[in-house]
């Protein structure tokens, strides 16, 4: 059910989002971006029952945050790079993404447990 509540939520947020990527400077964007899942994230430790509502809300505020901070970075790489290296700049980004997202997660997981 969270996966797909999350993914409902990426659907309902990623158009809003693009449009504020670019109306605001690069650099708010991230700042707006990254800060949201922080505050998702300081929430989450504090939950001692992360299977109810607030834990499902924490996870949906979460996610937007997640979309958030990708569509930023993919639009800033977009705007700034150039053609020659795009792809691959994109495709390391995107590894190094998925690494830190299982970082995030043990270390999630350890400290919850």
């Amino acid at each position: 059910m969270w996966r797909t509540a999350g993914g409902i939520a990426k659907l309902c947020v990623v158009v809003p989002i693009g449009i504020l990527n670019d109306k605001l400077p690069q650099n708010q964007s991230l700042i707006l971006a990254y800060s949201i899942k922080a505050i998702a994230t300081i929430f989450m430790i504090q939950l001692k029952d992360p299977s109810g509502v607030l834990g499902l809300s924490l996870f949906l505020f979460y996610t937007c945050g997640v979309c958030y901070t990708l569509n930023s970075v993919d639009s800033i790489f977009l705007k700034n790079l150039p053609n020659k290296v795009r792809g691959s700049l994109m495709g390391f980004n995107q590894s190094i993404g998925y690494a830190g997202l299982l970082v995030y997660a043990k270390i999630a997981g350890y400290m919850h447990d």
